[in-house]
């Protein structure tokens, strides 16, 4: 049995300090894996592998050699010259809350949420 996708994890917390969680965060990748492999029209599936060596998320199979990455889509602004006056009038707590939603699976449900 799968265990559940914690929509409230945060990668960082199991990705090595420093890095990348897109890239190193073993847990973001089982749920990758999970949520993109999936029964196609045709009646095949495509079963995302996550132990090909030098490759993030990878299928082989009659469809193809296909390799997949990941990355977030949801900017962080930290750093951004032209914005640094706005990050500037934001509470520590509201960025490092939206820190934290950026490194969820669910980020995009909790911005709209939260943001909306």
């Amino acid at each position: 049995m799968r265990k559940p996708i914690d929509t409230n994890f945060d990668f960082r917390s199991d990705a090595p300090p420093g890095t990348d969680p897109d890239k190193t965060s073993p847990t973001l990748r089982r749920y990758h894996a999970a949520l993109w492999s999936r029964p196609l029209p045709g009646g095949g599936m495509f079963i995302l592998d996550i132990g090909t060596p030098g490759r993030y998320l990878s299928h082989r199979s009659n469809l193809g050699d296909f390799a997949m990455s990941s990355d977030t889509c949801v900017p962080g602004y930290l750093g951004w010259t032209r914005l640094e006056t706005t990050v500037r009038g934001v509470s520590d707590r509201e960025l490092q809350s939206f820190q934290r939603l950026r490194y969820t699976i669910g980020k995009h449900a909790d911005l709209a949420k939260h943001h909306g």
